[in-house]
C-alpha cells in the first residue's frame, strides 16, 4: 500500500449455543459468552481452552476506514481434530 497501509481494528467474540430444556421454553436457544478480544494490529489470536462438544458461533467485525482500500480479511480456525464448520455467513 505504498507505505500508507494501516490494519483495521477487529473485534472477535466466541459464544456457545445452549438449547433450553423443553420444559422451560421449547426451541429457545441461549448464547453463552466464551471468549472475546479487540485488537488494532496485524494478528488477533484467541487461544481457547479445550471446548466441550457442541455448537459455537464466532462473531467478528472489522472497522474499515479510507486507509483500508482492499477490505480483505482471513479467518483461520485451528483444532486438534477435524472440526465441521457450517452455516458460514459472511455478512
Amino acid at each position: 500500500m505504498l507505505g500508507s497501509y494501516k490494519y483495521a481494528p477487529v473485534r472477535v467474540a466466541v459464544f456457545k449455543i445452549i438449547q433450553r430444556p423443553k420444559a422451560e421454553q421449547p426451541g429457545r436457544k441461549d448464547l453463552v459468552f466464551v471468549e472475546g478480544d479487540y485488537y488494532d494490529g496485524h494478528t488477533l489470536t484467541l487461544r481457547l481452552h479445550p471446548l466441550l462438544k457442541g455448537e459455537y458461533i464466532v462473531f467478528y467485525q472489522y472497522e474499515w476506514t479510507k486507509l483500508h482500500p482492499c477490505r480483505k480479511s482471513i479467518i483461520n480456525l485451528y483444532a486438534p481434530f477435524e472440526t465441521q464448520l457450517t452455516k458460514i455467513d459472511e455478512s
